[in-house]
């Protein structure tokens, strides 16, 4: 374990370290993905259910109201869960939809993050703490 910047020990990986857990990192983030793609569609549904009976519910618009939440509450409670097992690893997800993960790790002596994005076949891209996926620089 390193010690970050913020004094908190932190796992610092290197590139071929990064690139063992992909096989893994890449089950988890598809699951995420694909969840949180079930998890918009369903709170659009719920929030437009609960926009049309502002007017006058129905016994039946209630029950799928409650049905929606129930659906959306699961599939949050599982994108939970798999983000709790990437931070195990020591690894943080940045966004959901686009499976963007970073890992920690030093790049040229300072503490920066390998950022790997779902579609992509391998760790080639890195980018500083304080800097976005918009910042992103290839790892040479």
């Amino acid at each position: 374990m390193a010690t970050s910047s913020q004094g908190a020990d932190v796992k610092l990986f290197t590139r071929e370290e990064a690139d063992k857990t992909l096989p893994l990192v890449r089950v988890i983030v598809r699951d995420i993905v694909t969840d949180y793609d079930v998890y918009t569609k369903k709170q659009q549904e719920l929030n437009a259910i609960t926009a049309r009976m502002a007017a006058k519910p129905t016994k039946d618009d209630l029950r799928f109201q409650q049905t929606l939440e129930d659906e959306v509450g699961v599939v949050k409670k599982r994108i939970a869960e798999a983000a709790m097992e990437l931070e195990k690893l020591g690894i943080e997800i940045k966004d959901c939809q686009l499976g963007l993960v970073d890992f920690p790790a030093k790049v040229s002596g300072d503490i920066a993050y390998l950022c790997w994005k779902f579609d992509e076949a391998k760790i080639a891209f890195w980018h500083g703490l304080s800097e976005g996926f918009t910042g992103r620089k290839p790892l040479t």
